[in-house]
């Protein structure tokens, strides 16, 4: 109800203004001093009363005066607004409307578009208007002429899947030069994968014996690569190797579980590791890319093909010494050490493949004891791509 009330007062008030006149103000005066004298009791309930207009007065023109004054400032708000945009609309030259607002439109709109359904390079929009000729039910003969619009590129490679849009207003016919032919429907997308090599035409009309069809693309044929991968890995000069060819003479390219390894037609591969390795050849002819990727599994780590034991009674030097078998085939400069796990003290130490650990201790001249178990360790001078420059193994004395 409070609510209501000072609406009312809000909208007696506005834009109301009374003038002052002393006479009946005197007036006013004289009546009260008269009925004071009579009845001091209502003295002090008109007094109430007159408290409380005024005071609803004062309430209600406080409340116009601050809505007005917000209006105001909110209106001082929006002047700068405003001129900062019409400054900016200068700078930008917005055309103003006319009759060739909708044709700017239009065009703004088709480089949108184009921008982000832009094609490759090699692309192009093939269109020409072509006629048609078909005869009615009364036998007449009758020519139409429709533009056939599609985009394509001007050659693929055998093997390739592409999407075409039909966006014309029949159905378009995508015919190889053997009569094969794809349906595309209006407004239809249409993936086709190109597996016959030649010349593919347009037509609206699905046969070849016809002036409407137009030359699309070629399909070029793919290079057909293989390689061959061995079975086990050759370790004949001391190193685990995959020695790969491929059928391709030129412009082969080989990745090794996802970097590049190398490139021509032979590459050797070094199965250091333990695991699966993915070998991927890629190679290009005629502007056709071919890839093809195998596994191979190596079922354990390279460690220069060490021995385990040693007798230093046996009459066979091959089990009285040791070195890492790897190192008499590769002939590379190495170091060895022989050391102690209890003590970590190295016990032998060579460089030299005639003079293998014997299974003594080089400080005392005395064998180790038997069934003794010992670290070696071989530093290589000059690892090859890939490899690690040290190897650990045991060695234990029979």
């Amino acid at each position: 109800m409070s609510k209501n009330i000072e609406e009312l007062f809000k909208q007696s008030l506005e834009n109301y203004e009374e003038s002052y006149d002393p006479s009946a103000w005197h007036a006013l005066q004289s009546k009260l001093d008269s009925k004071q004298k009579s009845n001091e009791s209502s003295k002090f309930s008109k007094i109430n009363t007159i408290t409380l207009i005024v005071l609803t007065i004062g309430i209600a023109g406080y409340f116009i005066f601050s809505n007005k004054t917000e209006v105001k400032i909110e209106t001082d708000k929006i002047k700068p607004i405003e001129k900062d945009i019409n400054e900016q609309s200068n700078k930008i030259n917005i055309p103003t409307e006319n009759k060739h607002s909708n044709k700017i439109s239009n065009n703004t709109k088709k480089i949108i578009f184009k921008q982000i359904n832009k094609p490759t390079s090699n692309q192009k929009t093939i269109e020409k208007t072509i006629e048609f000729k078909f005869e009615e039910k009364n036998n007449d003969q009758k020519e139409v002429k429709r533009t056939l619009q599609v985009t394509s590129r001007s050659e693929y490679c055998q093997g390739e899947i592409e999407n075409f849009k039909n966006e014309n207003e029949s159905t378009l016919f995508l015919i190889h030069e053997s009569g094969k032919y794809y349906a595309i429907r209006k407004d239809e997308k249409k993936s086709v994968e190109l597996q016959d090599i030649g010349i593919y035409y347009w037509s609206f009309d699905f046969s070849l014996n016809t002036e409407s069809k137009l030359k699309g693309f070629e399909v070029v044929t793919s290079p057909k690569i293989n390689f061959n991968l061995p079975h086990e890995i050759d370790l004949s000069n001391g190193l685990p190797m995959l020695t790969i060819n491929s059928n391709q003479t030129n412009n082969n390219k080989w990745y090794i579980n996802g970097k590049p390894y190398g490139q021509g037609k032979e590459i050797d591969l070094y199965t250091f590791n333990k695991g699966k390795y993915e070998i991927k050849l890629i190679s290009e002819s005629n502007g056709c890319k071919s890839e093809l990727t195998k596994w191979f599994d190596a079922e354990e780590n390279y460690n220069l093909m060490s021995v385990t034991g040693i007798d230093p009674n046996h009459t066979d030097p091959k089990r009285n010494s040791f070195i890492p078998y790897a190192l008499f085939l590769r002939k590379t400069e190495f170091r060895m050490l022989i050391i102690s796990p209890s003590t970590g003290e190295t016990i032998f130490e060579t460089t030299d493949l005639d003079k293998p650990w014997r299974g003594q201790n080089e400080k005392t001249d005395e064998l180790v004891p038997e069934n003794s178990d010992y670290i070696w360790k071989v530093i290589l001078s000059n690892p090859v791509k890939g490899e690690k420059s040290e190897y650990k193994g045991r060695i234990t004395r029979i």
